[in-house]
């Protein structure tokens, strides 16, 4: 019996039987493969409009979706008809890649999620990793899923299940002279494959063989013997394809080999001794339009990798929406980071780093625990802990105003700096642009340059430079010590040394007169006191110059 139903409400519409040239109709099925059915109708008014809708056929148990209409007009007006199997329904639902760690019931009934298809008979167990590391369909991973298995799809209606194997050994013999009326031997070294064509009439249903009926009947996975005693064969294989007459059941055409085609190339086993559970693995295929992509099954990381491309990205979950997050701009020829970085291996930062750098190059932006801004490049270097030691106001106050002593180096200058607060005032951090800083959020772990409602803040402090250094192409200072405040240079201490000399000068605390011993080409000058070698008297001798002669025996 053959009939029409409705593909929305599944409600039966029509019986085609009446209606279907009986001669035309043929079901090809293959184990794990291609599913369908072909036929050809006389019009008739009242069921062929039925035809034009998205209904499905029924067929035994098996369903079948209407893919093709050919309508025909000679000397009367005829449908041919082409049907898919229902499971093509699955094509509909694409897959980028696939990974799910469980029992075979397990990997099945998730890819049937969605779907109006439920779980038959599962006959392969235990826990297996099944894996597919390219775009796939649905249908596709329920061929992969079954030769993953070693196992073979069945059908029942929106039922699927699988099965160990199809099929059964009835003793069926192919033989010419008796059923087989065409038999032709393939060779695919491609495939790996030797499989035989042949075409059989089925006697089940003849007089003759009434009382061996059981022994006549073929089906999907049956092993028969091809016995063809002019070209010497004599084989017995497995039934991996069949097309036949589900009306008269005479004509059938067979596939049979020794083996199922396997894709292995596109199915990746991971043994489960290698495996742990709930771990989260990539997926990773090439495509002519990303080239090299390594995507996590949760969507929640990619990297990808092209001609245009190298980037860390994070997703939504959806597989939709990817931000770079570490990537190679070939316009500026530099690596841009927008995320969390850990610095701790600075440590001349003498910092615990839990920064980020926000919509900007890591060149340009890099915050630290201080929440002041150093580049990269490290043009400028800053080693205070005043935001750290802010944070812990409510927790320690005396330690959150304990003095700081820190370095910055900038440009041509090292300096030595002794910061000290009572903890009166405060003020909000600022880079070395000016700009105010804030904390991302609550946590306040990640600053950025957006305003929020979580400001950095600071103390205020009083950070004289204890020792600096500086240096260019003529000269090389050092300055020792703060002064007494009195005038600029009160109190401090200077060593420079210039083209053609050194000089050693301290500033009287104070007063700020100048204390100083110069050494050049020339000789020594001690605060005016000139000490020289001379090979003659000089001509206007000043006070406080002494010279020796060094011509004079």
């Amino acid at each position: 019996m053959i009939t029409l139903h409705d593909k929305n409400t599944n409600t039966k519409l029509a019986y085609l039987d009446d209606i279907i040239i009986e001669d035309s109709i043929e079901i090809t099925r293959k184990i794990n493969g291609e599913f369908i059915l072909k036929f050809e109708v006389l019009e008739d008014n009242l069921k062929c409009e039925y035809f034009e809708s998205e209904n499905y056929i029924v067929v035994d148990k098996s369903y079948f979706d209407i893919a093709y209409i050919e309508q025909i007009h000679s000397d009367s007006v005829t449908y041919r008809i082409e049907c898919e199997h229902v499971t093509y329904r699955l094509i509909e639902y694409e897959k980028e890649f696939y990974t799910y760690d469980g029992t075979p019931t397990q990997i099945l009934s998730d890819i049937l999620a969605g779907t109006v298809f439920i779980v038959g008979t599962v006959e392969p167990t235990g826990i297996t990793t099944f894996a597919v590391h390219e775009e796939t369909n649905k249908l596709g991973l329920l061929q992969f899923l079954a030769y993953h298995t070693n196992s073979e799809l069945d059908f029942d209606g929106f039922k699927i299940s699988l099965k160990n194997t199809l099929g059964q050994d009835r003793g069926f013999q192919a033989r010419f002279g008796k059923n087989l009326t065409g038999v032709k031997k393939i060779i695919d070294r491609r495939k790996g494959l030797t499989y035989y064509a042949v075409d059989i009439v089925e006697l089940k249903n003849h007089p003759s063989f009434e009382d061996f009926s059981n022994l006549e009947i073929i089906e999907e996975g049956d092993t028969i013997r091809i016995i063809d005693e002019v070209i010497g064969l004599d084989v017995t294989n497995k039934v991996i394809k069949r097309t036949y007459n589900p009306i008269r059941a005479i004509n059938t055409y067979l596939e049979i080999a020794n083996s199922i085609e396997i894709l292995t190339d596109s199915v990746t086993k991971i043994r489960r001794d290698t495996v742990a559970k709930d771990k989260t693995y990539h997926g990773i295929r090439i495509s002519p339009d990303n080239g090299f992509e390594s995507i996590r099954s949760d969507k929640m990381a990619r990297g990808v990798f092209n001609s245009d491309i190298f980037a860390l990205q994070t997703g939504d979950g959806t597989g939709e929406n990817w931000i770079n997050k570490l990537y190679f701009d070939a316009a500026t020829s530099k690596y841009i980071f927008d995320g969390m970085l850990s610095a701790t291996m600075i440590e001349a930062l003498e910092a615990e780093f839990d920064v980020t750098v926000s919509n900007v190059t890591i060149t340009n932006i890099l915050a630290a625990e201080t929440g002041y801004i150093a580049q990269l490049t490290v043009d400028e270097l800053l080693t205070d802990t005043k935001v750290k030691n802010y944070l812990k106001k409510d927790t320690d106050f005396n330690v959150s105003i304990a003095p700081i002593e820190y370095q910055h180096i900038f440009g041509k200058y090292h300096r030595f700096i002794y910061a000290t607060t009572d903890g009166s005032q405060e003020a909000q951090a600022i880079d070395r642009y000016g700009r105010l800083l804030y904390w991302k959020d609550s946590d306040k772990e990640v600053v950025t340059l957006d305003e929020t409602n979580h400001p950095v803040m600071v103390y205020v402090y009083s950070e004289p430079v204890v020792f600096q250094t500086s240096a260019t192409a003529g000269q090389i200072e050092m300055i020792f010590g703060q002064g007494d405040g009195v005038l600029e240079n009160s109190s401090k201490a200077f060593i420079r040394k210039t083209t053609t000399g050194l000089e050693l000068i301290y500033y009287r605390s104070n007063t700020g007169e100048e204390r100083k011993i110069s050494l050049d080409d020339v000789g020594t000058n001690i605060n005016n006191l000139i000490i020289e070698n001379r090979t003659d008297d000089p001509t206007s001798p000043s006070v406080g110059q002494i010279w020796m002669r060094t011509d004079l025996a």
